[in-house]
């Protein structure tokens, strides 16, 4: 367990670095054509969007050591052929440092560990803040990479339907944005109101032998992930819809080839997390952990690090790639990347 436990928290690490270090990229890059191309703005909070969607991670591999296990007696649940049953207060017949009794089915279980004991209430409502708070979050690194995918293919996509020499700017399409974000969070907001999430202990009863195992997790999360997982599902379709429209423009000003393929995984790694916290009940947080780290790079890697090897390919070679084409100056222009000078289909660029 520790060392699945220190592998989480490495992951944790070197991702939120990960994405630390892109967001300083683009910004240190930024008046770089290649990088004004990809629109700082919505990089930036792809970068902040990672981050947030490592949040549970923090609380289930920092904040809730298991290497200290306390019980949560007001919400255990007992799983006995992958069915989890609800203990009350009242089966608790004993408990005390290091020793936990409690019947189930007119029989009564012992668990003993070297730090089993009960958390306070107090520590309860604690836990209980932190597990709403932690999914919360984490949606809404989710919805915020959705709609930034969303804001920066809808951009292009009202760039294409402009006359010469417009320049459609992020203002232009705050709508869509704005109204994602305010959804998404009267959503979350309600359903944490009404559907709260507790920090609960699972006990894995084997009838045959008698043994126990023990596991705490936030529990209770199918409401919340159901809503936002539809939600999320209808954003992620829009974009596949615009990127198909806009397949026809510069790969480097719409880059539609990559967020479409971008996409398809999104929706693969979001039923995945959906079918995992709805199906297995017993230590799902391993699986859920290397889905949102997934969730966090992979933007960033279709996005930003073609970024990083281009800026770097014309720090070593003085230009970019051959296979780079910069569009030029004449064309339908996407606010900060109007400072092109050469003809179409060249790598030669001024900067103002």
């Amino acid at each position: 367990m520790m060392i699945l436990q220190m592998i989480v928290v490495v992951l944790y690490v070197v991702t939120v670095l990960f994405c630390i270090g892109s967001c300083l990229f683009v910004y240190c890059n930024r008046k770089k054509v290649i990088v004004s191309l990809g629109q700082p703005v919505y990089l930036y909070q792809l970068c902040i969007a990672g981050i947030l969607l490592l949040s549970p991670l923090v609380l289930n591999e920092i904040v809730t050591d298991d290497t200290k296990f306390y019980f949560a007696t007001t919400h255990m649940f007992i799983n006995t052929n992958r069915t989890l049953y609800s203990l009350n207060r009242d089966a608790f017949l004993y408990t005390e440092e290091g020793k936990v009794e409690f019947n189930y089915n007119d029989k009564t279980l012992t668990i003993t560990s070297a730090f089993a004991g009960m958390i306070s209430s107090r520590q309860q409502i604690a836990y209980d803040m932190g597990c709403n708070l932690a999914v919360a979050l984490a949606w809404i690194g989710i919805v915020l990479t959705n709609t930034v995918l969303f804001a920066k293919t809808y951009r292009v996509y009202k760039v294409t339907l402009f006359r010469r020499n417009q320049t459609i700017k992020p203002r232009n399409v705050l709508g869509p944005y704005i109204i994602s974000v305010v959804f998404s969070a009267t959503v979350l907001i309600a359903l944490t109101a009404t559907s709260p999430i507790h920090y609960s202990t699972m006990i894995k009863y084997i009838p045959t032998n008698g043994s126990s195992q023990y596991y705490n997790q936030c529990y209770d999360v199918n409401k919340i992930n159901g809503a936002m997982f539809a939600f999320n599902i209808i954003i992620e379709l829009g974009i596949l819809v615009l990127a198909w429209k806009v397949r026809n423009t510069n790969e480097e000003l719409g880059e539609s080839r990559k967020i479409f393929i971008l996409i398809i995984l999104l929706i693969a790694l979001d039923i995945a997390m959906v079918v995992v916290c709805s199906l297995i009940l017993w230590k799902f947080f391993r699986i859920i952990s290397i889905v949102l780290v997934l969730k966090s790079l992979l933007p960033i890697w279709f996005l930003i690090c073609p970024r990083m090897y281009y800026v770097w390919y014309e720090y070593k070679h003085g230009h970019l790639p051959q296979s780079v084409i910069v569009p030029g100056m004449g064309h339908v222009t996407v606010a900060g990347t109007d400072n092109i000078t050469n003809p179409p289909g060249t790598n030669n660029y001024n900067q103002k």
